[in-house]
This record gives C-alpha cells, sequence and structure tokens, in this order.
C-alpha cells in the first residue's frame, strides 16, 4: 500500500500503523498528554475507521506516533468545499524528544492524506511554541485565528428571555453551518461532531443552541477541573453587538452554574502583534499538498473550530 513504510536518509522511518500496534499507540498518546483511556477510545471510536495512524521508529525503537482523520471539508467565503484531513496528537516518548520522530510523523501523515484524496491538512499546535516548529519541519502555515475572553458570573447580564438547550450533533451542525455561512472554515464532518460531543459530556458539559436577547448561537461546552466552564466555541449571528458573547455566555451560566467560563469565538482577520485579551490569536494551521493554496484558503484567516484541546 502506497505510503506504509518511508525510509529516509536519517535514522528515522516511519510506517502505518497496523492493528496489533494500538496498544503502542495508546502508550505514546498517554506518555505525552496524560489523557485518560476512555478519552483515547472516544476518538477513534468517533472517527471509526476512517482513522489512519503513523509510527516513527528510530534504529528500530518506536519513538513517535501520530493520527489522522477526516475533518469534513475547508470551505470557502462562497461555499466552495475542499475534502480536508486533521492530524491530531502528534507526540514522541519522552525520552525520544528531539531526535526527529514527530517532524517525520507529521510529514508521512501529510503524504498519506493526498494519497487518500485530501487536498488540504490541519492541525492544531499543542502550544504556541510548535507554530514555527510545523512550519519549519512539515510545511504547514499559520492560517487559522480566535479570540478568547474571561467572564466572571458576577459580571454577567441578566437576561430575562435566554434558554440554552442540549441538541445533537447534526442539529448542532445545522446551526454551525448556518452562523458560518460566508466564512472560511471546516465543517466538522467525518466524525469531528460525535468525537467533540464525547468530549463534551464526558465533562458534564455539552453541545447547546442558544436563544438570548433576540439572537440565535450554538456553543460547545466542556467543564473544566474546578467547575468552571470552557466554550471551545461559540458561534453567534453576524453583527450581533459586542455584548453578544457575554449574552450567550450568562445563557450557558443559567443552564450549567459556573463562577468563570472561557469563551472561544472565531477571528476571521490577522492578528495585530502582540494582541491579547480578547484580541485575536494564531490558532490552527493549513497544509496543501501543492504550492497553490486549496480552494477557500486564498489568504490566512478563518474559523478553525473544534482542537479537541
Amino acid at each position: 500500500m502506497p505510503g506504509d513504510v518511508r525510509v529516509t536518509a536519517s535514522p528515522v522511518a516511519t510506517r502505518t500503523a497496523a492493528p496489533g500496534d494500538a496498544r503502542l499507540l495508546r502508550a505514546i498518546w498517554q506518555a505525552a498528554f496524560e489523557d485518560e483511556d476512555a478519552e483515547i477510545s472516544d476518538f477513534f471510536d468517533s472517527f471509526g475507521g476512517s482513522v489512519v495512524s503513523v509510527i516513527a521508529e528510530i534504529r528500530g525503537e518506536a519513538a513517535a506516533a501520530g493520527h489522522m482523520a477526516p475533518a469534513g471539508s475547508l470551505v470557502s467565503p462562497g461555499g466552495v468545499r475542499t475534502p480536508c484531513a486533521m492530524l491530531y496528537s502528534i507526540a514522541a516518548l519522552p525520552e525520544m524528544r528531539g531526535l526527529g520522530g514527530g517532524a517525520a510523523v507529521t510529514r508521512a501523515l501529510t503524504r498519506r492524506a493526498a494519497e487518500l484524496g485530501f487536498p488540504a491538512a490541519v492541525l492544531k499546535p499543542a502550544d504556541d511554541g510548535l507554530f514555527e516548529y510545523y512550519s519549519g519541519r512539515a510545511g504547514f502555515r499559520e492560517w487559522f485565528y480566535a479570540s478568547e475572553r474571561k467572564f466572571h458570573a458576577s459580571e454577567l447580564p441578566r437576561v430575562a428571555a435566554a434558554d440554552a438547550r442540549r441538541v445533537t450533533p447534526r442539529e448542532y451542525g445545522d446551526l454551525r453551518e448556518g452562523l458560518l455561512r460566508g466564512v472560511t472554515h471546516i465543517d466538522a464532518g467525518g466524525g469531528a461532531l460525535e468525537y467533540q460531543r464525547r468530549l463534551c459530556e464526558r465533562s458534564g458539559g455539552g453541545l447547546f443552541g442558544i436563544s438570548a436577547g433576540g439572537l440565535t448561537a450554538c456553543a460547545a461546552v466542556e467543564r473544566r477541573d474546578g467547575g468552571a466552564l470552557s466554550v471551545k466555541e461559540l458561534l453567534i449571528p453576524p453583527g450581533a453587538p459586542p455584548s453578544a458573547a457575554a449574552v450567550c455566555a450568562a445563557a450557558l451560566a443559567r443552564r450549567l452554574p459556573a463562577e468563570e467560563i472561557d469563551v472561544r469565538t472565531p477571528a476571521t482577520d490577522v492578528p495585530p502583534p502582540g494582541a491579547q485579551d480578547g484580541g485575536a490569536r494564531r490558532f490552527g494551521m493549513l497544509y496543501t499538498a501543492t504550492d497553490a493554496p486549496a480552494p477557500g484558503a486564498r489568504r490566512p484567516g478563518g474559523w478553525y473550530g473544534f482542537a479537541f484541546d
């Protein structure tokens, strides 16, 4: 099968994982991210047989691994859809870091994505310092941006007609596409909505449709240790007043009581240098199989969506 084994001039070789590698893949994932076994199972169960995993070996020893799954489509402002893959949980074993295994896995996954018919691939770096790593080592470009704000319950507005109701992944997807019409975004297909639902509900949160202050919105909410809410995605109508995010946070806090709510929203423009506290910040990266950008990705800016972080 094309792409099953990649050998380079360096001591690093990559191969597509086989069913017998399941325990090894989980061990590398847990060593890097400390996720519970059930959370790892949620990823593989949500995306089913569409997941492709790659292992890097250095002098015959497993060093790093990563995974690729269908992310749906990269959607242009005009509605053009380009098949898109998501790279996820790329990590090296602690004793093997700095030896090139993670970069080799990333490059192998982008090759497999192209071979499987995905002209575009995206990833969310685990921390800000990794943007330069993925750019220099694997050809990814800084492309997607987000704004993040923190609300305290005592500061939220009181809205008489505010409701946050749980919705199914299909209902959430319909709301989401309507609110993102005209914005470059990833449409969260191929199991992504189901995976986010599982992450939300496992933590005590959920997928919500919001009606508040005359507007309709949607939010993917997780509850962190300590009880605070982490809104992984809040989508509000274009042209909504600046207070809309706070109004939606108030509706969520009414349904899921919390003293602190962190909210992530789209930021479709490239951020000014040093922007913080509600300003746009770099969030996700894009890789295309050729030098020409994928349709819908003519310039940086757009909404990555679920980062599963």
